[in-house]
């Protein structure tokens, strides 16, 4: 190779060094961390928007309390469900909730799960619950989660939602 070859190769590993040891660190900069709570409804409405019985564009609104471990509350949640799918006697329903926190900060979570219709009349049930466990992406937040994103696995525990969320920021 002549020289000026080795020069533009030399020049190129020496550009191209920092970000390939970026690339490939294993110290990272994103944090992991889990938090655990109680979602405890409050208030739940189901609004037929069209036809009666299940149909595309029904929506479920409810909000409530945050509760830790001991019972006290540490925030609000506010969620809206929308009907994107009728299965045979079930539906299937597109999340967006909000966990706000007590000092203000919030997490953001989306994600989809299929809910029982009621066996007598075929029309979707404000206290349906889905029968799995519910995972839901991490879309962001406000405060310390405004750059966050990881998961929420939300299990039905009568009469409350137990949330356990890995925020990775």
């Amino acid at each position: 190779m002549n020289r000026r070859h080795s020069i533009a190769t030399f020049a190129l590993i020496a550009m191209l060094t920092p970000v390939m040891a970026t690339a490939c660190s294993t110290g990272s900069s994103i944090k992991s961390s889990t938090l655990q709570f109680d979602s405890v409804p409050t208030d739940r409405k189901l609004v037929d928007n069209s036809e009666p019985g299940a149909s595309i564009g029904d929506a479920l609104l409810s909000n409530g309390e945050l509760k830790n471990d001991t019972g006290d509350v540490i925030g609000r949640f506010s969620m809206h469900a929308s009907t994107t799918l009728i299965l045979p006697g079930r539906e299937e329903r597109f999340l967006n909730i909000e966990y706000e926190f007590s000092d203000g900060d919030a997490i953001e979570a989306q994600g989809s799960n299929d809910y029982p219709l009621t066996n007598s009349s075929g029309q979707p049930t404000a206290d349906g619950h889905g029968d799995d466990t519910l995972i839901l992406g991490i879309i962001g937040g406000t405060g310390k989660y405004d750059t966050a994103r990881g998961s929420c696995v939300l299990t039905f525990e009568a009469p409350a939602y137990h949330v356990n969320c890995t925020v990775k920021q």
